[in-house]
């Protein structure tokens, strides 16, 4: 099983030359609820994680592996050589909320500056580009969330 799914993420970038990969729910694969608690860790699947990526790296050195991991982990995007998983980069919870709490304030006067500066400063194992940014996604709207321009919208002025 272990080799099916690492031959199907090599697939996708020596057959079809996709430019990367993204790994959805990275939470998931890493533990059994999600929780990220460590009380249910998964090691085979960490190392398999670990396997996946030292392999592109080895022989697709310029493609990139993005984890969906909203914890906020240095060690999703540390190299595999110092224990991390191995992503180029990850989605990054810690832009997307102060960003969205700043576009959708009906005043300049209501707008935490220190949040932006952090959520423009953040970074994960020393590299800015370790991230994924964004304002909204699928995820986002899914769970509750308005569109950002309907949240601009619907807020009075």
């Amino acid at each position: 099983m272990r080799d099916y799914i690492k031959d199907n993420a090599l697939m996708w970038l020596r057959e079809f030359k996709a430019d990367g990969l993204r790994v959805d729910m990275l939470p998931f694969m890493r533990c059994i609820s999600g929780a990220d608690n460590g009380q249910d860790d998964i090691p085979e699947a960490y190392e398999l994680i670990q396997d996946i990526n030292s392999t592109i790296k080895q022989h697709f050195p310029n493609k990139v592996c993005i984890a969906e991991d909203l914890h906020k982990h240095n060690f999703i995007t540390d190299p595999v050589e110092q224990g991390g998983c191995g992503f180029t980069s990850q989605w990054d919870a810690e832009f997307v909320h102060p960003i969205r709490a700043a576009l959708t304030q009906p005043t300049a006067e209501d707008i935490d500056l220190d949040k932006i500066v952090g959520a423009l400063l953040h970074s994960y194992s020393g590299n800015i580009y370790s991230r994924v940014i964004y304002t909204e996604s699928h995820d986002e709207v899914a769970n509750g969330q308005a569109r950002i321009v309907e949240e601009i919208a619907l807020k009075p002025r």
